[in-house]
């Protein structure tokens, strides 16, 4: 009996070392997304200035797509510093939720500053993004931790595999770090469904970059870059989970800077990807560069074969919006364009919804900044400004079309209706 089973024991026992030998070639890596920010320079100066946020974001994006995490290029979506716009961010969040589907995975990156409201006790946290006020971020601007977290949860609810990576305690130049940074870590250090988080620091420290690593990196990036590649596989088994790229990063990052010490939220044991055996990294067929900066999503050549005129309808919606021509003149403004192609039957349901979050987000990008020096003015101030520059009065619309868009429902619905109300007491 013993000899009957020694052929099959024998059998098992070297499909399992193959399997070690070569898992990054036998395992099926699931269908992924990943979002990747990094800000550097902000647009408010008040807001302290960053090295090399973005330098990480770019080299996290490189590393996805050459080591094969994503499979198409155009899945990486990179955002730096001013492309890293409020409204730039919800529209991209609305993209992972729309396209991502039960066993996908998706992977959202955040290099910069965090920060917390500071005029009322609730101390909500939030991610800075380029057009964030240097405070009062509950006016608009920044992205709240709470909305964050209901991303997150509707996609864990999909079934969609989350891993959500913050290096957003970082100190920056000369007024050093912001001082809601570390309350922002506790906030992510939470567990808020079923997500793996990798952050950069315990709640009470500092994340350091600095031109030592890679020629100008975060120390944190650099060595999360090395450890997924390849260096965390320990035991040599040709899997890097969770708990491995932990103790990596708590290994090479304190060793680094010593007052920093990075850690992990979520299953532990979770494989987050195969190797070569032995630690070294594993080649990939996917060597295509990452898509660079996101471009505006929309209308597809389905709509355009039906209709000719809706490929150059769709060049001028783009056209307007970077020449922030929104509303007017009302002929050829991106809301002339705008209805004009979600008029068109052949317009896909999805390229619908990418050209209404592009459009919402030039709307309410194109009031922030001013909405900013609104809410650090004194009403005297702000009436002669409204006075000296007709476009000001152009602000209220820009936010109620915005409004009308994403609908009551929307959960940035009430933050900008909020300010369009504040705009319309001065125009």
């Amino acid at each position: 009996m013993l000899k009957s089973l020694l052929p099959l024991l024998l059998f098992l026992s070297i499909a399992c070392m193959l399997r070690a030998q070569d898992a990054f070639f036998t395992t099926e890596s699931p269908p992924t997304r990943a979002l990747i920010v990094g800000i550097s320079k902000y647009q408010d100066p008040k807001i302290p200035k960053l090295n090399y946020a973005h330098r990480d974001a770019e080299a996290f994006a490189k590393f996805l797509s050459d080591h094969g995490w994503v499979k198409n290029p155009k899945d990486v979506h990179l955002l730096v510093n001013d492309q890293a716009t409020s409204g730039n961010l919800v529209k991209e969040f609305s993209w992972l939720l729309k396209e991502s589907k039960a066993g996908d995975r998706v992977i959202i990156y955040f290099a910069g500053h965090g920060d917390k409201e500071t005029l009322t006790s609730s101390g909500l946290g939030y991610l800075l993004t380029y057009n964030s006020p240097p405070n009062n971020f509950m006016a608009g601007g920044a992205f709240n931790l709470r909305d964050l977290q209901t991303i997150i949860k509707d996609l864990s609810a999909k079934e969609v595999h989350v891993i959500l990576i913050t290096d957003a305690c970082k100190s920056g130049e000369g007024a050093g770090e912001l001082p809601g940074a570390s309350a922002v870590t506790a906030n992510l250090s939470q567990q808020y469904s079923k997500e793996v988080k990798l952050l950069s620091c315990q709640p009470n420290e500092l994340s350091k970059e600095g031109p030592n690593w890679g020629g100008g990196r975060g120390v944190f990036s650099f060595y999360l870059v090395e450890g997924l590649s390849g260096a965390a596989d320990k035991n040599g088994n040709g899997e890097i989970t969770v708990v491995e790229i932990e103790n990596y990063l708590e290994e090479q990052v304190s060793q680094a800077v010593r007052s920093q010490l990075p850690f992990a939220v979520g299953d532990k044991n979770q494989v987050l990807t195969y190797v070569k055996a032995g630690g070294a990294p594993a080649p990939s067929n996917n060597t295509a560069a990452p898509a660079g900066n996101v471009t505006t999503r929309g209308l597809e050549q389905p709509a355009a074969a039906a209709n000719p005129e809706a490929d150059e309808w769709k060049k001028a919606f783009e056209k307007a919006l970077k020449e922030q021509q929104l509303l007017e003149p009302m002929r050829d403004c991106a809301n002339w364009y705008y209805r004009k192609l979600t008029a068109l039957e052949s317009l896909s349901a999805s390229d619908k919804e990418d050209l209404t979050y592009s459009f919402v987000a030039a709307l309410t990008d194109g009031s922030q900044e001013v909405y900013n020096t609104y809410m650090q003015a004194d009403s005297a101030q702000l009436a002669t400004y409204f006075k000296k520059d007709p476009k000001f009065s152009l602000y209220p619309a820009y936010l109620g079309r915005a409004c009308e868009l994403l609908g009551e429902d929307h959960y940035l619905y009430k933050t900008f209706k909020l300010r369009q109300l504040n705009f319309e007491s001065l125009v």
